[in-house]
């Protein structure tokens, strides 16, 4: 079933039901998919049929899930890519995915002749009620295509057919028992695959999406106000953000899914009690979660990953793809429907990461590098990695790629990407080599940095050295780079009474020791939730 045809259903069948809310927006279901057949049948004007790639671009708005839902109609797949995306980085992803049309919704722009056809997408309700097209859809059609980082030193696209999210979504909808009275916030970032479980989960269900803008989602004031009058009732999002919240004000959430990184039992503990709490793990190329472990309050340590879902498979295997002894670590790969197509334009990448089932039953596996052993009780627990593949804040960074960005810097002439502790929590941390002469300072490298790459990818702190340390063979020993010094306090000291009260609140969220007038919070580790965080502390 194409993963668009449930919210098809109940477009017949609740047509005035709130579909979509965006800040104080209300789409039914009926305006989202009058929205969505406008689009669809455009692109099918266009002769846009199956397998061709449209890239969507523009900020959070209904418009943009009109966009998703109609580029899935017309039997095309779609490239999420937000406006906050630096130009070079934007064009750089265009460039690869080579789309045959771009759609730009509300604050979307591009420089002509990136694509063959340009759309401009605006979310006027007015018009012709067109038809849906009812095109037939293969389970094995692409329905979307999101860049990871890669290994290569370039982001890589992940293709995902509708068989494996209408997987997803009908294992979810069914286990978690998600119905048409329920609100599913819209919190992942639209290029993360979070959304796909955010969007798809709601429609297949006849819930409505309740989400915001930038602004709102990263302020815990107005979130909370969002959450409480919208009365949200199913949240999936990083531990981060739930620790930014206090679980009291919200009676209605009935279900937590946290994902993207690992968290203490002591989460559970605040959020658990009369709510179902699951800690939800998987990696892009295996379509959004493939395990979860459903946790309970009292529970010590850091809960496991959980099983694998419907329709998935989980091996431990060693270095020559063989089967461990039961409680033995092991390279986590998943096989079963959840198995994306593969890297967009990358045969050889993909060949080395989706590999043929070594245990003789058919089908691909798809290696995530994770090492993970099982629990007496058959649970998995993530232990690590087998590569230099990092995760800072919930988000997966290959350092070759920070580092390859940093190589178009003219006055970087090596570096090293790593992640080290600095503060109470793990940071991205550049060595670099700088050209004789060249005198850049902190901000000049930040500044560079920033132009090149999503914020999330942007280094803490950038460290000079005389030359990058290196093994037998050549290679750079990122085990031997040094500890890079602690952030903070370089600057004059705070005089006001309000610099005091912002010294005292980065202290305390960023966990750094020294914190002078002068520092920069995106340089000392801030992002958007550590944001909320001091914004509560201020509140």
């Amino acid at each position: 079933m194409p993963v668009h045809s449930p919210f098809e259903h109940w477009v017949r069948r609740t047509p005035d039901a709130i579909a979509l809310t965006h800040d104080d927006e209300e789409l039914t279901y009926a305006e989202l998919n009058r929205l969505a057949n406008r689009i669809a049948h455009q692109l099918i004007a266009l002769r846009s049929g199956p397998e061709a790639l449209v890239a969507i671009v523009g900020e959070r708005a209904p418009e943009f899930v009109a966009a998703i839902l109609g580029t899935l109609k017309a039997g095309c797949a779609y490239l999420p890519l937000e406006t906050d995306i630096p130009p070079r980085r934007l064009e750089e992803l265009l460039d690869d995915a080579r789309p045959e049309v771009v759609l730009l919704v509300r604050g979307g722009s591009l420089d002509a002749g990136r694509a063959p056809h340009v759309l401009r997408v605006d979310g006027a309700l007015d018009g012709d009620d067109l038809p849906d097209p009812g095109l037939e859809i293969s389970p094995r059609s692409l329905a979307y295509v999101l860049y990871t980082s890669g290994s290569t030193g370039r982001p890589k696209g992940v293709c995902v057919e509708h068989g494996s999210v209408s997987n997803l979504v009908d294992d979810f909808t069914r286990r978690l028992e998600i119905t048409s009275s329920d609100r599913i916030l819209h919190f992942g970032r639209l290029g993360f695959d979070v959304t796909v479980w955010e969007l798809f989960v709601a429609f297949a269900a006849g819930a409505a999406v309740c989400g915001g803008a930038i602004s709102t989602l990263h302020s815990p004031a107005a979130l909370t106000q969002l959450m409480r009058a919208r009365r949200v009732t199913v949240v999936c999002v990083v531990p981060a953000l739930l620790g930014v919240l206090d679980p009291e004000d919200f009676p209605d959430v009935r279900m937590v899914v946290s994902v993207a990184e690992p968290f203490a039992g002591e989460l559970v503990d605040r959020w658990g009690p009369g709510r179902r709490f699951f800690n939800g793990y998987g990696p892009t190329e295996t379509t959004v979660l493939a395990t979860t472990m459903e946790c309970r309050p009292g529970s010590p340590g850091r809960p496991p990953i959980g099983k694998p879902g419907a329709g998935v498979r989980a091996l431990l295997l060693d270095a020559s793809l063989r089967p461990v002894p039961p409680g033995e670590r092991g390279e986590l790969c998943l096989g079963g429907v959840c198995v994306g197509r593969g890297y967009l334009g990358a045969p050889r990448l993909t060949a080395d990461r989706f590999v043929p089932d070594p245990t003789g039953n058919g089908g691909r596996l798809y290696r995530t590098g994770d090492v993970v052993r099982e629990n007496a009780d058959g649970d998995l627990e993530f232990l690590g990695r087998i590569d230099d593949q990092l995760k800072v804040r919930g988000v997966r960074i290959e350092p070759v790629e920070v580092e390859a960005a940093l190589g178009q810097v003219p006055a970087i002439r090596e570096s090293a990407v790593t992640a080290q502790k600095l503060g109470g929590s793990a940071q991205l941390v550049a060595f670099v080599v700088l050209a004789e002469s060249a005198t850049l300072s902190d901000a000049d490298l930040r500044a560079a940095a920033e132009e090149l790459l999503p914020r999330p990818f942007v280094p803490q702190a950038f460290v000079r050295v005389e030359a990058l340390p290196r093994s037998p063979n050549g290679k750079i020993d990122r085990k031997a780079l040094p500890e890079a010094l602690p952030l903070g306090g370089r600057g004059r000291s705070a005089e006001t009474r309000l610099e005091r009260e912002l010294v005292r609140a980065w202290k305390e969220v960023l966990e750094v020791d020294d914190v002078s007038a002068e520092d920069s919070f995106l340089a000392l580790g801030g992002d958007s939730v550590r944001a909320m965080q001091v914004a509560a502390r201020l509140w």
